[in-house]
C-alpha cells in the first residue's frame, strides 16, 4: 500500500510540473504569439507528454497563426490517425499529400485509417502504390509487407519486407516482421 501511495505521488508531482512547463511555454507565445519556435517548443513537449489531443490543438493554432503548411497538415495527419480520429484522419491525410506529395508518411497514414475502418481494399490499393512511388524508403516497403503479412498473403509480405531489409538492414521491426513471414 505504501508503494503505491508513493507511486500516485510520483504521478502527481510529474503532472504538476508537466502542467508548469506547459504554462511557460504558453506564458512565452503570449509575449510573442508569431514566434514559430515557441509554438514548436509546446507541439513537441505535448507529443513527448503524450497529451495527444492539445497537441491536435497547438497544430490548429499554429495553422491559424502560420497558415497551412505542409509540415502541420502532416503531423496533424499522423496524430489523427494513431489516435484514432479517422474519420477526421480521412479527411486530413489527402489534404497532407496535397501539400507534400513527396512525404510517404501521409500516404502511409492515410492507409492506416482505410484499413481501420474496414476498407482494406482502398488501404492495399494506396499501400501498393506507395511502395512502388518510394521504392528506397523501409517504411513503406515495410507498411505494404505488414499490410500482406496481417492478410496472411506470406508471399507478397516476403516481397516488400526483403525490400524493406534491403533498404534499412538494422530495422528490427521489418527483419521482425520478415522472420515471421518466412
Amino acid at each position: 500500500k505504501l508503494k503505491l501511495s508513493l507511486q500516485t505521488k510520483d504521478l502527481k508531482q510529474k503532472r504538476e510540473l508537466e502542467n508548469k512547463k506547459k504554462k511557460k511555454f504558453r506564458g512565452s507565445i503570449r509575449l510573442n504569439k508569431k514566434f514559430p519556435l515557441a509554438h514548436r517548443a509546446l507541439f513537441y513537449f505535448l507529443l513527448r507528454t503524450k497529451m495527444n489531443s492539445e497537441a491536435i490543438e497547438q497544430i490548429h493554432e499554429m495553422q491559424n497563426i502560420f497558415g497551412k503548411k505542409a509540415d502541420l497538415q502532416s503531423d496533424l495527419c499522423r496524430l489523427l490517425t494513431m489516435n484514432g480520429f479517422l474519420d477526421q484522419a480521412l479527411d486530413q491525410c489527402p489534404r497532407a499529400i496535397r501539400y507534400n506529395n513527396k512525404n510517404e508518411e501521409n500516404y502511409i497514414y492515410l492507409a492506416q485509417s482505410y484499413f481501420y475502418t474496414k476498407e482494406p481494399q482502398r488501404s492495399e490499393k494506396i499501400l501498393l502504390q506507395t511502395a512502388k512511388n518510394f521504392p528506397k524508403s523501409e517504411i513503406a516497403q515495410f507498411s505494404a509487407g505488414q499490410f500482406f503479412y496481417v492478410k496472411n498473403n506470406f508471399p507478397v509480405a516476403l516481397k516488400y519486407l526483403r525490400q524493406a531489409v534491403a533498404v534499412e538492414p538494422e530495422s528490427g521491426r521489418s527483419q521482425l516482421i520478415f522472420a515471421k513471414a518466412l
